[in-house]
């Protein structure tokens, strides 16, 4: 049975569409999207500058200058 506003069809294509919009609004409010992403970030910057630290002593041992060393 067909309604003035575009049918069965219609009416199913917009409760779709409501659903989607509303799992895209609860997907840019979800913190978990947000906070592991951050949190690997951190922990890769954390290890990215004891890494360098590390390789800078290495080199000052190996008897680099400072500015060698830190390059």
């Amino acid at each position: 049975m067909r309604t003035g506003s575009g049918g069965w069809a219609a009416d199913l294509m917009s409760a779709d569409d409501e659903q989607r919009a509303s799992a895209v609004i609860r997907r840019g409010l979800d913190l978990d999207a947000w906070i592991r992403p951050l949190c690997a970030l951190g922990v890769a910057g954390v290890a990215a500058y004891a890494s360098y630290v590390h390789q800078r002593e290495f080199a000052r041992r190996g008897g680099a200058d400072a500015v060698s060393a830190s390059l």
